[in-house]
């Protein structure tokens, strides 16, 4: 890690970057201490599994499933955990519409419903908030909101079928939150 871009700029000005001098030693443990603290943030967030020690040598570094689609899809590191729980709060949404239409007191499960009873509010309710998870992934956070765009937005969330969400109309990715389930919530005749 020393002969990378990072390490020479971290060399040629220490205080600004954190490293408490210019010598060899400091700057091996600065970018030691910074690779640390990534590798636990990555392991908190689900993109990788360490295994072993962090502190010895031969701690194994392993992708996780969200770890490779957030590196594939070039997505912050964030979004794959709020896409997980976003998929789970969705699912279980869907459980518990599923289990309203089961008869007596049996609960059912999805495999257990008839393929032809159609849930009352289950595709609105599932498609809006995969739409909600969507338009809220850290993506959309560096959307700006223009001059008097607000009001334009909470008028738009006024309009929704799943009603209006005007408690993030001024943050950056409000308007995203508003535009992406607009658009794609119609039927496309063309």
């Amino acid at each position: 890690m020393t002969w990378t871009f990072f390490a020479r700029r971290v060399k040629a000005n220490p205080t600004f970057y954190g490293a408490s001098s210019s010598a060899d030693e400091d700057v091996e443990l600065f970018l030691l201490s910074v690779a640390k603290t990534a590798l636990c943030l990555l392991n908190k967030e689900g993109c990788v599994t360490l295994e072993g020690n962090m502190d010895d040598v031969d701690c194994d570094v392993l992708p996780s499933a969200l770890g490779a689609a957030s590196s594939a899809y070039y997505l912050t590191y964030r979004t794959p955990k709020q896409m997980r729980f976003g998929l789970m709060e969705c699912a279980k949404m869907f459980m518990k519409e599923a289990a309203d239409v089961g008869t007596g007191n049996r609960s059912k499960s999805l495999s257990d419903l008839c393929p032809l009873v159609r849930l009352r509010r289950a595709d609105e309710i599932s498609i809006a908030w995969l739409l909600y998870t969507i338009a809220c992934t850290h993506e959309f956070d560096e959307l700006p909101v223009r001059h008097n765009e607000e009001t334009l937005n909470e008028e738009l969330s006024k309009r929704l079928s799943w009603g209006a969400d005007t408690s993030r109309i001024l943050s950056p990715n409000g308007g995203s939150r508003l535009l992406n389930p607009e658009i794609y919530a119609q039927p496309h005749t063309k």
